[in-house]
Parts: structure tokens; sequence; C-alpha cells
């Protein structure tokens, strides 16, 4: 059994998310555990335990990063660009087995152009390659995809965080190859519109099938970084 660490600032963005990875693995899946991080930084995680269909290419070489104190994971999604900060590895890198992949939501900084996005919290760019030795590593503007499908109208925060989330199962799909993308356009079509009637957010399906889309096509996979070797800036 594999599993994926979802880590997010919001308790309910990451609950949606570990929600619809269990429903879209190929294999049987669960939720271990929700709650409160245990960073103590007001992050919050989610434990999601599934059968990969490449389960031998998953495995590990190594167990470097694993400490016995955490509950060790194979990959690691993160779901919030504040994630990325320095201050923030510790409490993302937690428990990461060596060779795990790092899917991250970075903001494009190179052009200097930032999307209009509701008022939160910045991250700090470009990263330093080096931080993340002995990883796999792929990441995506995710706020740069829920802008382009107009989910800042409202200029609600909480909303836009789930358009994100949204983007960011699509990128774990390219990166891991599973779920398929198609299993979790299923989902979306056919669930998030009750999901929606209950929870109040969401309110468009075809925004939410544009979204996972638009997160299957923009993540860039970078790959493994070695130790000791200096990529300079992530950006």
């Amino acid at each position: 059994m594999q599993k994926l660490k979802v880590l997010g600032v919001n308790k309910a963005d990451v609950e949606f998310a570990a929600k619809v990875l269990c429903r879209v693995f190929s294999g049987s899946a669960s939720v271990d555990s929700l709650g409160p991080d245990t960073s103590g930084k007001g992050l919050y995680t989610a434990f999601v335990s599934y059968m990969s269909m490449y389960e031998a290419d998953y495995e590990p070489g190594y167990k470097a990063h694993t400490r016995p104190a955490l509950t060790p994971c194979n990959h690691i999604l993160a779901l919030n660009p504040e994630l990325s900060n320095p201050e923030n590895l510790k409490a993302l890198t937690a428990g990461l087995e060596g060779g795990g992949w790092l899917v991250l939501n970075v903001p494009e900084t190179s052009s200097g152009a930032q999307p209009e996005t509701p008022s939160r919290a910045p991250s700090e760019g470009p990263i330093d390659f080096d931080r993340f030795a002995g990883y796999r590593l792929a990441f995506i503007d995710a706020g740069s995809v829920a802008a382009s499908v107009g989910s800042t109208h409202s200029g609600d925060a909480n909303e836009f965080c789930r358009y994100e989330a949204v983007a960011m199962l699509g990128a774990l799909s390219r990166v891991l190859g599973e779920p398929s993308l198609a299993e979790i356009k299923r989902f979306l079509a056919d669930d998030l519109d009750m999901d929606r009637k209950q929870s109040g957010t969401m309110d468009d399906c075809e925004v939410a099938l544009k979204l996972v889309q638009g997160g299957y096509d923009r993540v860039i996979i970078h790959g493994f970084v070695p130790r000791a070797m200096s990529y300079g800036k992530l950006s």
C-alpha cells in the first residue's frame, strides 16, 4: 500500500481532496487520518492509503527522510503556495520517504506577473531546488489555473483556495499516473453537484472540469533532485 499526504491551510479543502482521491484510485483506498498537522503551524493533513498499480516503481530506495516519530508517506500533495515557503519546509516534508514525489503549488515569479487573486498570505519565491534534494519534484502555479477560469470574480479567498485544490488534483494525476484524469473528471461530473448543494461551494461542474484539466496540462515535472548539486532557483 502507498500513503499520500495531503497538506493544506484549510481543513475543508484537505478533506475535499482526500474524499475525491479515495473515490478515484483504481484500487482500494481509505483516509487513515484527517486533522491538524503536528507542526503547530495551523496546517491540516490527511493521509490517504491506496493500492498503487505501479507499486514496484514507487518503492523508495532508501529511508533517509523518514523520522520514526512521524507518519511516513510515499508522496505529498501540497495544496497551497504558502507551504513552499522556507519556514514551512520541515512541516511540508515531514515523514516523506526518500525518492518520494512532492507536488507543489508554486506561483510563477520569473516574469514578475502575478494573477489577480483574492487577498491571502503571499508565498515566497523563487525556491531553491537544493531544499528538496533527495525527493522527486513537480510544481504548478495552481493560482494561475484558477484565475484563468474566472474564479476570482467573487473575491472569495476560500473559494479561490478550493479552485486551487481541484487544479492540484489534476497535477497529481499526471505526476503519479494515477488516479486517472478520466476518473477524477467522472467523479466531479457525477458527484460534485450533490456536494455543492451540501457545502455551498464549487457551483459549476464545468469550471471544476476545466480546473482539473488545467492542472493536468500545466504541471511541470522536474523529477529527482540529486543531493549536493545546485540547480539554482525554481520559479
